[in-house]
């Protein structure tokens, strides 16, 4: 499968930098505590570990996560 476009969900230091490094070949934004995925094909999460599972749960069905 090819991607198109990506959102990382995190502004962190890692999500920065995987969206810093993703967008060097597909346009790719971060995304906070709004959860703005709409329209990306990968959506990455890059939260503390405990905040998975919600962060999760809240991400609309369609994109791979």
């Amino acid at each position: 499968m090819e991607f198109t476009s990506a959102c990382v969900v995190g502004a962190g230091r890692v999500g920065s930098a995987v969206a810093a490094r993703l967008a060097e070949r597909i346009p790719a934004r971060i995304t906070g505590r709004e959860l703005d995925v709409a329209g990306a094909d990968l959506v990455i999460v890059c939260v503390p570990d405990r905040a998975i599972p919600e962060v999760a749960a809240e991400i609309p069905v369609g994109p791979w996560i």
